[in-house]
């Protein structure tokens, strides 16, 4: 184990060169890639779709379409989130081999052994968590940009 954090950092740059520093980063960079896709690519969909009910420009609107945002995001990440956390908790066998080699691997032998609904265990309460965070932000930044409109400073 490490002594603390600038003793890890040390001891990565020491032992595993730049590129320990980004070991396990992919399975990371694609669950956020995936959140942010299933976030940034709804919000204003739902928005349009939904302000004949709610109106256009309304808190109504804003927090609905926010929760259909994160609750779209969420969905649409989990199974890379699954698979990320999976690759983190691996532990190696007697021999010192790894269960996953990777992302793909993870993947593949997962949809073999599990089947597709697998990348989905945990969908409630990784919905219950990512939801209100991003409708939150839809909400703030919002409301943000509205202010900024009426005082003439965008």
């Amino acid at each position: 184990g490490y002594k603390n954090g600038l003793d890890a950092m040390f001891r990565m740059a020491t032992e595993e060169g730049i590129a320990g520093f980004f070991s396990g980063a992919t399975p990371t960079i694609l669950r956020g890639l995936a959140i942010n896709i299933g976030m940034l690519t709804t919000y204003t969909s739902y928005k349009k779709a939904m302000a004949p009910y709610l109106g256009a420009d309304t808190q109504s609107n804003r927090f609905f379409c926010g929760a259909l945002s994160g609750w779209t995001a969420a969905t649409a990440s989990l199974p890379f989130d699954f698979i990320k956390t999976r690759l983190q908790k691996q532990k190696p066998d007697s021999k010192g081999v790894l269960p996953y080699a990777g992302v793909a691997d993870c993947f593949a032998k997962t949809l073999a052994a599990e089947g597709p609904l697998a990348f989905y265990k945990g969908y409630f309460t990784y919905c219950i968590r990512i939801t209100p965070h991003i409708m939150l932000t839809w909400v703030f930044m919002d409301n943000v940009k509205a202010f900024l409109k009426k005082k003439d400073l965008m």
